[in-house]
């Protein structure tokens, strides 16, 4: 079980007073695709803005005039220097194609750059883009294909570039939506690019085809969550980039939870392949704490499809320099990880490296720190000669004993002979009755527990479920009754009074269930996960290895762990002796809130989200949750005064939430009324359709002195109150 990170209660609160457009010197960007009617002599050098007679372009106030009609094609003729131009407006601008929730994150054709723009070999310099605007910097603020036809950007260089911005930050172009290469675009000189999420040399966020490109710059992340920064691209989105190049140059991260980085691209999501790609030279620096997923080539990316994995063919990370801190996860020499795993299903995205080579160094990192591959679950398969040396520090030997162990030790009993007793059953049906519905309850509490309570393990449940079905034994075997954890060591009481105490250390990361499957809510997923392995310095029988997962009390509210004596045996999830077994512990002091919050936990991620049910939809309706929200952000300081958050439920269940404009939030809506009935306190759940998680909140619903609807959520990171409109 995963811990949520989702805070749809909450959401984003992150915009603030980022909210204002770009600045300085520069035409405001036209809001249609109307040029100016001025003779054409005086606009442009030349053309007449078609593909076959391209508007040309040969000063400074040429390419300005490029935002007075987006839809048009353009040519370069001369060099530019854009020195005279104090802060550049980006052409294009990302508006929403409409205020329907499926149209949040499409650019508006009006408003975004549609048309093309051929460099013709021609050098751009000395541009400087300082914009506050929530998304798209650079050049161009956005470009996009529609309907009718591809927009381009390429054939140029960039020397001396200054841009900073919020999200979607590229030299080239903030945000490159679908139908809309960008190829042949280099970026020399003196480059400094700063943003929050998706900072990219070349482009900060791309949807189509990113090939023939090389950068140098020096990039920064700026604040807590930064995420997804690359030197040709900070992320991309199911799109490819072949043959480019990295030469040198930086990315620095300083803040805490950050994530997504590499040399190349920070996070490619679901790109279909990485192609004959270099970086050389490039150093990355993530400070702060509790981050993940750096990579020399990239932080993160793969498909969720295993017959069709992400292809990283034909490229090499040469001589690049890793920083991280020791509470930095998921670091690689090639790739930190695959995009991470889909809660609910537990299918990781897949990657497949071939014909490629590594040279470098890593310094620092904490779970899942590899020469090649940081978290090898992902990898379908592997052909990468070489590999980056991993310092001590990355490569501690102590893996996750000392979390699992505590400062003093720390005592573990079987966790669901704790929270399947009597007492905790109304638990257990208040989370599964605000998705199913109370009705149902019962039923499906019963059905839930009897998934991981079974007393078949090994070639026993192999036969027995050979025909179909699963139910896995989560208990402690070999007669432990508890194991205590210290320092390092391990102390196994037993059922018949007697314990024993053995000594261990530390063997490193393996897999666990490689190339195994199972069909789960239709759905076949992958069963493999990463283990850190502790083998006993002494004669320990049933013992001898212990394998640990990364969950702990203070981050999941329970370990899961698998031990034995044969390290062969204990790889195997659903095949050998040890099938169908991964036993769950629970610290034996835990409080009533913890074993609250475990119960949930597994709840949430093991219910079907793919619909609502008749009796859930009825709930959402009669406890009054459909309609218009707006929060109440009075008591969080004059720094949210302008910030406008709304949130619709509708009759359907479904959810959406808006910033100032800008979605933040899609999911789905589920309640419960699980106290007294009618008093307006009860349990909400919102899952969400961009992060498949699940998170819950305690609501009451009250009705304020204008005789409105007031919905308050008290979720783990704080309260707030919507009103209804």
């Amino acid at each position: 079980m995963k811990k949520k990170t989702l805070s749809l209660m909450l959401v984003m609160l992150l915009l603030l007073s980022a909210l204002s457009g770009c600045g300085g010197k520069g035409a405001e960007t036209a809001s249609t695709g109307e040029a100016n009617q001025t003779e054409a002599d005086q606009r442009f050098a030349g053309g007449a803005g078609t593909a076959e007679d391209p508007w040309q372009i040969a000063t400074a106030e040429h390419l300005d005039r490029v935002r007075d009609d987006l839809t048009a094609h353009y040519v370069l003729i001369n060099d530019i220097d854009l020195s005279s131009y104090e802060n550049w407006v980006p052409i294009g601008s990302f508006q929403s194609k409409s205020d329907a929730p499926e149209d949040a994150e499409i650019p508006h054709p009006d408003y975004a750059f549609t048309g093309t723009f051929d460099g013709a070999g021609h050098t751009i310099s000395n541009l400087t883009v300082s914009c506050k605007a929530p998304m798209g910097a650079g050049l161009f603020g956005c470009a996009s294909g529609t309907e009718s036809g591809s927009a381009f950007i390429g054939h140029f260089t960039l020397r001396n570039v200054i841009v900073s911005g919020f999200y979607l930050v590229g030299g080239a172009v903030g945000l490159q939506f679908m139908n809309c290469p960008v190829s042949d675009i280099h970026l020399v000189g003196e480059n400094h690019l700063t943003g929050a999420q998706g900072v990219g040399g070349i482009v900060g966020t791309g949807f189509d085809l990113i090939s023939g490109c090389s950068a140098t710059a020096d990039i920064t992340v700026s604040g807590d969550d930064g995420a997804c920064a690359g030197l040709i691209a900070g992320g991309t989105t199911m799109s490819s980039i072949k043959n480019c190049e990295v030469i040198g140059g930086s990315i620095t991260a300083d803040g805490n939870a950050t994530w997504g980085f590499g040399a190349l691209c920070g996070a490619p999501w679901g790109a279909a392949e990485i192609t004959d790609c270099k970086v050389s030279g490039t150093v990355i620096h993530v400070r702060g704490e509790n981050n993940r997923l750096v990579g020399g080539l990239v932080g993160f990316g793969g498909t969720y499809d295993p017959t069709s994995p992400a292809q990283i063919t034909g490229s090499t990370v040469e001589d690049v320099t890793i920083h991280v801190s020791e509470t930095t996860d998921s670091v690689g020499g090639l790739i930190g990880a695959g995009k991470e795993m889909m809660e609910g299903s537990d299918v990781m995205s897949s990657f497949s490296v071939s014909d490629c080579s590594v040279s470098g160094s890593i310094t620092g990192g904490g779970s899942f720190v590899d020469a090649i591959v940081g978290d090898p679950a992902c990898a379908i398969s592997v052909d990468c000669e070489g590999g980056m040396t991993v310092s001590a520090a990355a490569n501690r030997s102590d893996g996750i004993y000392p979390a699992v162990a505590g400062e003093l030790g720390t005592t573990y009993v079987s966790l669901f002979d704790v929270i399947i007793s009597d007492q905790w059953t109304p638990v257990w049906e208040d989370y599964v009755a605000a998705i199913i519905g109370e009705d149902s309850a019962a039923d499906m509490t019963v059905k839930l527990q009897s998934a991981i309570t079974s007393d078949l393990y090994g070639e026993a449940a192999v036969a027995a479920f050979a025909d179909g079905g699963y139910a896995f034994d989560c208990d402690f075997i070999n007669g432990a009754q508890s194991i205590t954890f210290k320092d390092d060591t391990a102390t196994i009481l037993k059922t018949d009074g007697t314990s024993e105490t053995h000594t261990y250390e530390y063997l490193g990361k393996y897999n666990v269930g490689d190339g195994e499957t199972m069909l789960y809510q239709g759905i076949e997923i992958s069963m493999a996960f990463p283990v850190d392995v502790y083998k006993s310095t002494d004669e320990a029988g049933e013992f001898t290895y212990f394998l640990l997962r990364e969950d702990t009390m203070e981050e999941t509210y329970h370990i899961e762990f698998r031990y034995g004596r044969e390290l062969e045996d204990l790889q195997g999830y659903l095949v050998g002796p040890y099938a169908y077994w991964l036993a769950a512990g629970i610290d034996e002091s835990a409080d009533e809130d913890t074993i609250c919050r475990v119960i949930a936990l597994f709840c949430l991620e093991n219910m079907d989200y793919s619909s609502h049910t008749e009796t859930a939809l009825k709930q959402i309706g009669e406890l009054g949750f459909v309609g218009d929200w707006k929060a109440d952000l009075s008591g969080f300081g004059e720094a949210y005064a302008d910030v406008d958050l709304y949130m619709s439920i509708y009759e359907n269940g479904h959810g959406v939430t808006f910033m100032n404009g800008e979605q933040t939030a899609d999911f789905e809506a589920y309640a419960v009324d699980n106290g007294a009935k009618g008093d307006g306190i009860g349990l909400y759940v919102a899952y969400s359709n961009l992060e498949y998680e699940a998170e819950s909140a305690p609501y009451t619903m009250t009705v304020n002195d204008a005789d409105q609807p007031v919905l308050t959520l008290a979720a783990a990171d704080g309260t707030i109150s919507w009103i209804r409109q």
